[in-house]
């Protein structure tokens, strides 16, 4: 704000304090608040912006809120000028005694806070009794922003989940009387595909969601066996209070929820935001968010985070009882790489006698190859890994992976664990044996396996073996009845060694029987080893054996 602006506010401020009185008429008072706003160009302050959450500044062109409700004038949505004059208008308007909860001042608090310290308004004294009971109710002394991991058969939970936590005493150890804060998909369906289909495209309505931390306790550690992370925010008491009176302007608003941008992680720090203008974390935010980068994103700002917390999962504290394991420091989430990932490798294969230069892109999230501080050890969820080709030998490009989504998991089975292991692939990929017409078959396809892992207690050394079974598709195929259509079954076994804490390997071979094809059987034998050289640098090697040849490559690997 420049210097005339300032004077002009200030002087504002003064004479507020010789405003008309509450009984008198509000016009004359009403329309010197609406000048002043608008010599000091108050609609395009970051304060009133984030509270009608527009991102991207005064350049932003609308609001994320999509609900007619949350604006005063019909243009709020679109023109921040014109909602900051409605909003100081209704403010000024009597209250209905019938209906005091209707009235501007009971229904958006946070407005009035930032409006009164920018411009010294005075409007008439309003009684919100809804407002006062949802501020008792919640009791907000600390605010803890909570951070749990990923929930492999909930399709919204893959990549984790973020929620806040409002503490009825500041800095104290969590209570399960305290109330937590959620933003999720108000879903419909419960088919996998169809729900990333609907978040994607933003056909689910976004909701905040209130539930006591007992519950939540009960729904993530024990019912799902999901780990948290806490971590203190900083606030002044003065933020707190912004962050619930805002929360109540959000009561009932419409906010579309989107999958990859759009989500509790986003949503979540924009209202942390909105809250305490000092802060500046969604500009941090890449264009798709997932719930680990809202983690990342506060421990960047100095001095917010005060302290991290962390409660693992039913299961986990009863194995720590019993094996007096040590708290897991190098899970924490903020520890974690960057979800997506670029790589750039030079190889070699003996098919076609050929050097290959590569280069790969990954939206998410992470694989076991991956460097494993802040996620998982014994887990892969990633999707659109792509991987281009080029043969300098033959000066030609192929698409040589593309991994739509895969899932992984691996259960140690042991004493109070025994749940199957198992992983899920919709991909894409070259197939080289002699069932493909032209030796270099690029088909599509999908993959299931299941079975038991065996590992130590810390989980740096597994070995595993599962039944798989596949379903793959290309025109080159002599498939099934000489279809274009090729199914196998067979074993599919590996060992994953973190030999390290920054290095890895892991090696894996599948044995495929064809049922009903000219080819009878074929295999596919991985190999790799992967050295993190920082949190968002790796190293590695990788290998790959078919029954016509053998490839390798070196790899550098950038996360961000």
């Amino acid at each position: 704000m420049n210097a005339r602006a300032s004077l002009v506010l200030a002087l504002g401020s003064f004479l507020a304090t010789f405003a008309v009185p509450c009984s008198a008429r509000a016009d004359e008072p009403v329309d010197s608040y609406v000048q002043l706003a608008e010599l000091g160009d108050l609609a395009k302050r970051p304060e009133w912006l984030r509270l009608l959450h527009y991102h991207g500044g005064a350049l932003a062109s609308e609001s994320g809120v999509d609900d007619s409700a949350f604006f005063l004038s019909k243009r709020g949505r679109v023109d921040p000028e014109a909602e900051l004059e409605a909003t100081l208008r209704a403010f000024f308007e009597p209250q209905n005694p019938r209906d005091p909860d209707a009235h501007a001042l009971c229904r958006f608090p946070a407005r009035f806070v930032f409006l009164r310290a920018s411009l010294g308004i005075v409007p008439p004294a309003a009684r919100c009794p809804a407002l006062s009971r949802f501020t008792t109710r919640l009791h907000a002394r600390s605010v803890t922003f909570v951070y749990t991991t990923n929930f492999l058969a909930n399709p919204a939970s893959m990549f984790g989940h973020t929620f806040v936590r409002f503490g009825k005493s500041p800095r104290a150890p969590a209570s399960l009387d305290d109330t937590t804060l959620e933003f999720t998909a108000d879903v419909d369906t419960k088919n996998p595909v169809l729900y990333v289909v609907k978040g994607v495209a933003g056909l689910f309505r976004g909701v905040y969601r209130y539930q006591r931390f007992a519950d939540k306790m009960r729904e993530y550690t024990t019912s799902e066996d999901r780990e948290m992370w806490d971590y203190d925010l900083a606030l002044t008491d003065a933020e707190i209070e912004m962050l619930v009176d805002h929360l109540w302007e959000l009561k009932s608003a419409n906010v579309v929820y989107y999958y990859f941008t759009g989500n509790c992680a986003f949503r979540l720090l924009e209202i942390v935001e909105a809250a305490a203008p000092r802060l500046d974390l969604v500009s941090h935010l890449k264009s798709i968010v997932f719930p680990v980068d809202a983690v990342a994103t506060l421990m960047t700002s100095p001095g917010l985070v005060r302290e991290t917390r962390y409660l693992p999962s039913g299961r986990k504290r009863l194995k720590e009882e019993y094996e007096a394991l040590p708290i897991p420091a190098d899970k924490a989430p903020h520890l974690a790489h960057g979800p997506m990932r670029f790589d750039l490798g030079q190889g070699a294969g003996t098919q076609f006698g050929e050097t290959f230069s590569s280069v790969g892109f990954r939206i998410a999230l992470h694989d076991m190859d991956d460097p494993p501080n802040g996620e998982p050890e014994l887990a892969t969820v990633q999707f659109m890994d792509t991987r281009v080709r080029y043969s300098e030998t033959h000066r030609s490009f192929t698409l040589d992976e593309l991994t739509f989504a895969e899932i992984m998991t691996l259960h140690p089975f042991g004493r109070f664990e025994r749940l199957p292991s198992f992983r899920i692939r919709g991909f894409a990929e070259r197939v080289h044996d002699t069932g493909c017409v032209t030796r270099d078959c690029f088909a599509h396809g999908a993959d299931f396996a299941a079975g038991l892992t065996l590992a130590t207690k810390n989980e740096h050394f597994a070995i595993f073996a599962m039944a798989d079974g596949f379903f793959l598709f290309s025109p080159d195929f002599d498939g099934i009845g000489g279809s274009f259509v090729r199914a196998g079954v067979g074993p599919y076994a590996g060992v994953r060694a973190r030999i390290t804490s920054r290095l890895l390997a892991l090696g894996s071979i599948t044995i495929s029987y064809l049922p009903a094809q000219h080819l009878t059987s074929t295999f596919d034998a991985r190999a790799s080893l992967r050295a993190g050289l920082a949190k968002n640098v790796a190293l590695g090697f990788e290998g790959r054996a078919d029954p016509l040849g053998v490839d390798g490559r070196i790899a550098s690997y950038f996360y961000f």
